[in-house]
């Protein structure tokens, strides 16, 4: 067996689909072929665009993004895999490499670390094993720390694996730095187990499993990879299979919650609060005016009720809509108040709230621009996303007819560029808001600057109706 094998690649970033849910049992849904090769390769470079992936002259992936992982098994022999970031400028192939690989082997790929790092390199981690057999009342692990973010923090960590209520041993597991692959030493048997993660200076816990219950027979690559969503873990796990991904949150004693925000974006609404669980003493958001967007809010996951209210009030909600709501442990959501009090009940524009699910992490390859139709006087619009100063009478729209409540999805926008966010009526030329530029020319000490998130909301002028304006948020939000 060979483990550990690192190379240095510029923005070199390997991934896939098919991550899931860890509340079932981590196991080997497939039995091994030792007459094929199997490949897993996993998107773990957190500030990586997503990218396209070929194995052997065969796409296994398509935009496949940050924690996400591909899987292929082919014949064995001579086979070339080739990764195209997608970037703004245009995709480029920034990986080909040809190796021979025999049958029966597994290729576990991670690309790691960050592409902000010096020279924009990032480093994958390789693993070729041979598939042993495994008993089926026992697991196999190998633990691989693929976290760059975490060497700020603690250069060696611990981890301890123990029974799932088990108090913190007195000794670890394991202690590795980024980059080392650790296999444990023999199987262990069939269970429940529990995953803790310290900084090896301390015993404080910064990620905890919760129970994790491992199926006999399983073969299994367990990775540290960083965590770019809610709460304060720094790092979340990743289960491969070898044909299948799941994603494993902080739990137990340091649970991964959601994020939320809430945008008040009802023009004829007064000043809101809201109330989460008829909590009235404990307000998430107090005294939200039309127009402001919250900061995200660290919500614990699992069902909620949200009501609103007129600020400083105990009702009557003007909204009561989201009581069947189910936050994701590890999601990022934003919920606005949208439409108008006035408006018939029954019509497109009454009174409600929506709620999105958002992607917050941070790309240094470029920025992205996400466009909301929040006004329910204006109709169907047009929207363009155009390098500023373009004449768009030309142009077809990049949105065209876009509905009340509806959205563009993150637009990816290229560094060194400056951009005009144009709103129009169904096929004029014409905007119909003031046009709002996106900088993306010069960032700090004069460089392009990237990783960059820009939302704007189309909204009613205050009280209702023309004319239409934006409402900023994220970083355009002045």
């Amino acid at each position: 067996m060979r483990f550990g094998i690192f190379l240095t690649l510029a923005l070199t970033v390997l991934g896939g689909c098919g991550s899931s849910s860890s509340s079932r049992p981590v196991q080997n849904p497939d039995p091994v072929d030792l007459t094929q090769v199997v490949f897993e390769l996993v998107h773990a470079s957190q500030d990586a665009p997503p990218v396209n992936l070929t194995v052997g002259g065969s796409s296994i992936a398509s935009g496949a993004d940050f924690g996400q992982a591909a899987f292929v098994t082919t014949t064995a022999g001579e086979i070339t895999v080739e990764v195209e970031g997608i970037i703004p400028s245009g995709n480029a192939t920034v990986i080909t490499r040809t190796a021979d690989f025999a049958d029966g082997q597994r290729v576990t790929i991670f690309a790691t670390d960050e592409v902000a790092n010096i020279d924009g390199a990032v480093s994958p981690i390789i693993i070729i094993d041979d598939q042993p057999e495994i008993a089926p009342t026992e697991v196999r692990l190998r633990l691989v720390h693929a976290a760059s973010n975490v060497t700020a923090i603690a250069p060696m960590v611990d981890v301890y694996i123990s029974g799932p209520t088990d108090p913190l041993p007195a000794a670890p597991t394991t202690t590795f730095m980024f980059g080392d692959v650790v296999e444990l030493a023999a199987p262990v048997p069939a269970g429940d187990y529990r995953v803790r993660v310290t900084p090896s200076t301390s015993t404080t816990v910064v990620y905890d499993s919760g129970t994790l219950p491992l199926a006999g027979g399983s073969d299994l690559v367990v990775a540290a990879i960083a965590n770019v969503g809610p709460g304060a873990a720094p790092i979340q796990l990743l289960a491969l299979t070898g044909s299948e991904a799941l994603s494993l949150p902080s739990a137990g004693d340091v649970p991964t919650p959601a994020d939320l925000r809430v945008g008040h974006i009802a023009a004829d609404v007064v000043p809101v609060d809201v109330i989460a669980n008829d909590d009235l003493v404990n307000r998430p958001v107090e005294d939200l005016e039309y127009g402001d967007v919250t900061d995200y809010l660290p919500i614990p996951a699992g069902p909620i009720n949200f009501k609103v209210v007129g600020a400083g009030t105990d009702g009557p909600a003007a909204i009561d809509t989201l009581d069947t709501v189910d936050l994701v442990s590890g999601t990022t959501y934003s919920v606005f108040a949208v439409g108008l009090a006035n408006a018939d009940p029954a019509s497109d524009e009454a009174l409600t709230a929506r709620i999105y699910e958002d992607n917050p992490r941070r790309i240094s390859t470029e920025g992205r621009a996400r466009i909301f139709h929040g006004s329910p006087s204006a109709g169907p619009v047009d929207i363009y996303v155009v390098e500023t100063g373009t004449d768009i009478t030309d142009l077809t729209a990049d949105f065209s007819g876009v509905e009340f409540l509806g959205e563009t999805g993150y637009v990816s926008l290229e560094v060194g560029v400056d951009y005009d966010v144009i709103v129009t009526g169904p096929g004029s030329k014409t905007p119909a808001i003031p046009v709002v530029t996106i900088p993306l020319d010069i960032g700090v000490g004069g460089g392009v600057e990237g990783d960059t998130i820009y939302t704007a909301i189309a909204a009613d002028a205050p009280g209702g109706g023309a004319p239409m304006g934006l409402i900023l948020a994220d970083d355009l939000d002045p």
